[in-house]
């Protein structure tokens, strides 16, 4: 390790100093996450007059965006552990070059919507073939320059997730911009023009930050044809949480978008709030010193859950606005102590590219789950409302534990939701009410969370605070004569004196 301040001599030539290593990886993982967070709206603003603006047009497209997100950071894994430094720079600056081909970003031609169903996966078609390429090369940036700056002589060499928070604000930065700056003022063409001059721009400084690491390299590196990786082992039930904690947010994050768009409207500005909040946990929980830990939401997070549940139920025309409003806040906690939780049970810089794999893995996963499968499974935005109960299981015990202690706590909560949810449908068939139905299961789950989080005592109180909420539920809502869910959104119809169960 050095000093900011010294000269690095680790490598075959005298490097750059420590503040300029820094400075031209933080530009290039900004200028890549800029790039690679434009697209997005850009893209889908693209594609609206073809699909309209139903909220599941951007859900989709975000699992087309998360997809290739994960492809990249597994190339980046793979080129990483097996090519030396050189090898690496070379392959990458060609796939790189490969984008080029793609630009400027247009519709590829002959591509139509289906007359039937299947939009979800036509349109994910279509990204690939008009998008995929430059998307796919840029994606893999972050995991692999960070990877590169990990192999320099630098004294913040074993812990480079710094430039994650870099990544994410340069992804924030260009979502915020595109509504505000570039949208209003600039025609899609010119800002798919000035989108390829930035490309290119990236590639000049992706080919700087290699040779800076190369000259930057450690003496141990230097002699190896391949480096030898000497990476511990993750056991699989940590690596499974991982994929769990980002497989939340990012399920929310849609969950939300859903609700924004179909009791707002269905704008791309609507669609980047929830995007943006979620870039922003990133940057909190991986900066240097973050303002915010897990421990300080700890408590919170049963209520905020809760409070997030009721929220979602009690949701309609006369508090629509305070409703979103409430949404939002509980999202960008729940996300937070998630992301919170990834930072802080981070693995040393040999691990780096598989955590971010796991990471990604489990964002695709809330993708798919919300966009392809959901709209199918559910008849109405229900995904929502089960994602957040999801998230009690990433809240640990009163007494704390690791992850092996708790696992079988999380087996007998499942189990008591299991219970729940078939006296709730069970009930349902014979004809109970929905207000002793929903009583009953919610009482059942109400305790197995309370012995799950050692206070059994709690159950009495949650059950009085659940069995009130139910009880006035019937003032607020009016249980629809019939709801229809499509591709394009959920249709409610409604009589004037319907009754709610």
């Amino acid at each position: 390790m050095v000093s900011l301040n010294t000269k690095m001599v680790d490598g075959p030539y005298k490097s750059t100093s420590g503040w300029a290593l820094v400075s031209v990886f933080t530009l290039s993982i900004f200028l890549s996450a800029t790039l690679l967070f434009s697209v997005q709206p850009m893209f889908a603003k693209l594609v609206l007059p073809l699909l309209g603006g139903s909220a599941n047009v951007w859900n989709t497209a975000m699992v087309f965006f998360q997809g290739s997100l994960l492809g990249g950071y597994i190339y980046a894994h793979l080129l990483s552990q097996h090519f030396k430094l050189r090898t690496q720079i070379t392959v990458h600056t060609a796939v790189l070059l490969l984008g080029v081909f793609f630009l400027p970003l247009a519709i590829a031609p002959g591509w139509t919507p289906p007359a039937g169903g299947a939009q979800a996966f036509w349109l994910i078609g279509l990204f690939t073939v008009s998008v995929g390429m430059p998307f796919f090369a840029i994606s893999a940036n972050a995991p692999l320059l960070q990877r590169w700056f990990s192999r320099s002589a630098h004294q913040d060499a074993d812990d480079p997730y710094f430039l994650y928070a870099a990544s994410n604000a340069g992804s924030l930065l260009s979502l915020c911009l595109y509504p505000l700056l570039f949208e209003p003022m600039l025609r899609l063409r010119e800002q798919t023009e000035l989108w390829a001059m930035g490309y290119g721009a990236l590639i000049l400084v992706i080919i700087a930050a290699g040779i800076s690491a190369q000259r930057a390299l450690k003496s141990e590196y230097l002699a190896e044809n391949k480096p030898k990786i000497s990476a511990k082992s993750i056991p699989y039930n940590q690596q499974l949480f991982w994929v769990f904690l980002a497989f939340i947010p990012s399920s929310l994050m849609l969950g939300v978008t859903s609700h924004m768009s179909n009791n707002i409207a269905s704008t791309p500005f609507l669609w980047i709030i929830p995007l943006a909040l979620y870039l922003l946990t990133f940057i909190i929980v991986f900066a240097k010193k973050p303002i915010v830990r897990p421990q300080n939401l700890q408590a919170l997070m049963p209520w905020v859950i809760i409070s997030a549940l009721f929220v979602g139920f009690i949701a309609n025309n006369k508090f629509m606005l305070a409703s979103i409003g409430l949404s939002l806040i509980c999202y960008f906690v729940i996300t937070l102590y998630c992301h919170g939780r990834l930072a802080e049970t981070r693995p040393e810089t040999e691990n780096l590219t598989k955590f971010y794999i796991l990471m990604s893995f489990g964002g695709v996963l809330g993708g798919v789950f919300n966009a392809l499968i959901a709209p199918e499974v559910f008849p109405n935005v229900y995904e929502y409302l089960i994602v957040l109960l999801l998230a009690l299981f990433a809240v640990p015990r009163k007494n704390g534990g690791t992850w092996q202690d708790m696992k079988p706590k999380y087996a007998a909560l499942t189990k008591y939701a299991a219970i729940g949810l078939l006296l709730y449908v069970g009930l349902g068939w014979i004809g109970v009410s929905f207000t002793i139905r929903a009583i009953l299961a919610g009482g059942i789950f109400v305790l197995g969370l309370n012995l799950y989080r050692g206070s059994p005592k709690k159950s009495f109180i949650d059950l009085a605070l659940l069995s009130a909420v139910v009880l006035i539920m019937p003032h607020y809502i009016k249980k629809p004569i019939l709801t229809d869910r499509s591709f394009f959104g959920v249709l409610h119809v409604k009589g004037v004196d319907s009754e709610y169960g």
